[in-house]
């Protein structure tokens, strides 16, 4: 974990494999992330441990990075990625209500991927009575920061 100023996000160890999607636009290579990251109160002591998945294309080349936030109460981001918008896709029923799993996975031929980073987590706190809005955005930026300057696309693996 590195350290961080007061109320700042502090980085953990994260998990990275490779993997390629046959898109419309040809094929693409990414790489994908598991990992948390530490939010801090503003003494510095720990508050939450956020875990996100993120998807990188290789291409080399420099590319926008969407942020999907999800969480509480009610959902997570599970379904922003798997549901739709990551490189790998678990078929619905919508507009009809989808069975519970198992699940059959396929590659995403629509996935947001073709076009920009992906980065998805939960939100901690949304559904707490302890949080305020305007503390769930603070904390969130500064996750949101720590991740991009630790494990943005300009860093190294």
């Amino acid at each position: 974990m590195t350290a961080s100023p007061a109320g700042e996000a502090m980085t953990e160890p994260c998990v990275t494999t490779r993997h390629a999607i046959d898109l419309p636009g040809g094929r693409l290579e990414y790489q994908a992330r598991a990992g948390t990251v530490r939010v801090g109160r503003d003494d510095g002591s720990p508050l939450a441990d956020v875990f996100y998945l993120a998807y990188r294309a290789e291409s080399g080349a420099t590319r926008p990075v969407t942020f999907a936030f999800n969480g509480g109460p009610g959902s997570a981001s599970l379904w922003l990625n798997v549901g739709g918008f990551g490189p790998r896709r678990a078929p619905t029923l919508t507009p009809h209500a989808t069975p519970p799993a198992p699940y059959a996975f396929g590659d995403n031929p629509h996935t947001l991927l073709a076009v920009s980073d992906l980065v998805f987590l939960d939100a901690v706190g949304t559904a707490s009575p302890g949080w305020s809005a305007t503390a769930a955005r603070t904390r969130c930026g500064a996750w949101t920061r720590t991740w991009r300057c630790s494990r943005g696309p300009s860093c190294a693996t």
